[in-house]
Order: structure tokens, then C-alpha cells, then sequence
């Protein structure tokens, strides 16, 4: 599995444990809870990518975290993909209004 692999997965989850929870621009909890379990795993994962951008043998227990994770997330696909096109949406709608507001100003 490759860095980026387990980056990409890492913030699947991120997403998956945020689900319930409104964030405001820059990310900051504003309501609702994340998810402890899948966000546990996801620190887990995060400690997992570090020690391999180190270098380190990963060893049997970082390969079944690694396998519990992908399996987390490919049993939440759609949920994540969803959360996924809703995050964009809100970005773009984010980097948008600035433009709207000048346009309204002008």
C-alpha cells in the first residue's frame, strides 16, 4: 500500500466520523459529535502512515488496522462518497460567495 493510499483512506475516514458534525470554514467542530470508534481508528492509521514515511517494517498489527480500516470504509462507500460531494459543494460555494458579494458591491 502506498503513502497516498493511506492518506486517501485516512480521510475517508475523517469524513466518516464527522458525519453527523457541522464544521465551520476552517474545519472547527461548531455542533454534533464525531464518531469515537472510527475516529480511534483513523489516529491509528495516521500513526501507521507516520512510521512508514519513516521507514519503519510495519508490523502484523498495523497490517489488520490497516485491513479493518479499508473495510470500514468500503462498508460505508456510499455514505462516504456522499459526504465527500457534500464537502466539495461546500467549498465551492464557500470560494464563491466572495465573488457574489463583489459582484453585488459593484
Amino acid at each position: 500500500m502506498s503513502e497516498s493510499l493511506l492518506y486517501d483512506l485516512s480521510q475517508q475516514l475523517r469524513l466518516l466520523a464527522r458525519r453527523n458534525c457541522r464544521l465551520n470554514g476552517s474545519g472547527t467542530l461548531v455542533d454534533g459529535n464525531v464518531d469515537q470508534s472510527v475516529e480511534a481508528a483513523r489516529l491509528r492509521l495516521l500513526d501507521i502512515l507516520e512510521r512508514f514515511q519513516d521507514y519503519h517494517v510495519l508490523e502484523v498489527d498495523a497490517l489488520d488496522t490497516i485491513s479493518y480500516c479499508q473495510a470500514l470504509a468500503w462498508q460505508n462507500h456510499d455514505r462516504i462518497t456522499a459526504l465527500r460531494r457534500e464537502a466539495e459543494f461546500e467549498q465551492r460555494l464557500e470560494s464563491s460567495a466572495p465573488r457574489l458579494l463583489r459582484r453585488e458591491a459593484a
